[in-house]
């Protein structure tokens, strides 16, 4: 499905007009019936005459709303050149089963086959007016979803609008601290219930990463302690604790925040060997917080 040039159909034998706009479209009608039931009731209850008049439809829609929705379903969307998103492998059972929406987003994927955000909207809007197929849903929810790393804001909101509470906590994960959002950006927000879900979830993982980091040790119970750097190197370690407990977020990579100690210790092997590891082992707890507002509700 192409959103860079305007509707055309190879093999017309229908014809729907804009009220508004006196716009004529030439279209297939098994294309009309096969992917809305509105369409497919209408010409239920209409009696084939074979009439000229009997070939024309008329919407009360913006020549740009039909162009929209004949396309849709003369040409579904499919999906966008990359593999379908997969469950995520970080999420709990229960999760997926409540939200089977929720998904592992794609490392990468062509851009210019998503439909561009603001277009979404209005498709939402065909599919609810006139019955669309399940399956040009589905095809925009992926479309929706890709938007996330670029657009996590405007996916929660709409995502919430909509009902979507899988793609809203895909999109939850992504959103970044809301202090850093003005308040013309938050308005996408749409009840004050889905926003204060995010200020629970932020707040929770700020609490759980300062906490982390606040009982990871260099040396736990003394395992892998130098001799000789000891002291020194537990110094380098705490200050460095200090300085990032003051500026935790809630998506901050704080294992890569304590990474310049490794730097620090590089002189001394079994210092540098305790400090990776405890950096590591930072990496794996903080990487098991819990990341999406349904995770938490």
């Amino acid at each position: 499905m192409s959103f860079t040039s305007s509707f055309d159909c190879l093999h017309p034998d229908f014809i729907v007009s804009s009220i508004p706009d006196k716009t004529v479209f030439q279209v297939s009608r098994k294309a009309l019936v096969e992917h809305s039931d509105v369409f497919r009731d209408m010409f239920a209850c209409c009696d084939s005459t074979g009439n000229k008049q009997d070939d024309m439809l008329e919407l009360d829609e913006p020549a740009n709303v039909i162009d929209g929705l004949l396309r849709l379903l003369h040409d579904p969307p499919s999906l966008p050149e990359t593999s379908t998103p997969q469950v995520d492998d970080d999420s709990d059972e229960e999760d997926s089963v409540a939200f089977p929406e929720i998904s592992k987003l794609p490392e990468s994927f062509s851009t210019a086959t998503v439909i561009p955000f603001p277009l979404l909207p209005l498709l939402y809007s065909l599919v609810d007016k006139y019955g669309l197929s399940s399956t040009i849903e589905h095809a925009l929810d992926i479309h929706l979803l890709l938007h996330v790393p670029t657009e996590p804001l405007r996916v929660y909101g709409f995502a919430t609008v909509l009902n979507k509470p899988g793609i809203a906590s895909t999109a939850s994960e992504h959103v970044l601290p809301l202090a850093s959002y003005s308040r013309e950006d938050v308005q996408v927000i749409p009840t004050i219930t889905a926003y204060h879900n995010l200020v629970l979830l932020q707040d929770w993982r700020v609490k759980a990463f300062r906490n982390l980091l606040l009982k990871e040790e260099l040396f736990p119970h003394d395992y892998g302690t130098c001799s000789h750097h000891r002291v020194d190197a537990k110094l380098h370690w705490e200050a460095r604790k200090f300085l990032v407990m003051g500026r935790v977020q809630c998506n901050m990579d704080v294992a890569g925040e304590m990474r310049p100690v490794e730097a620090a210790l590089k002189s001394c092997f079994t210092c540098n060997k305790a400090c990776i590891a405890a950096i590591e082992m930072l990496e794996y707890k903080c990487k098991r917080v819990l990341k999406r507002v349904n995770q938490i509700l």
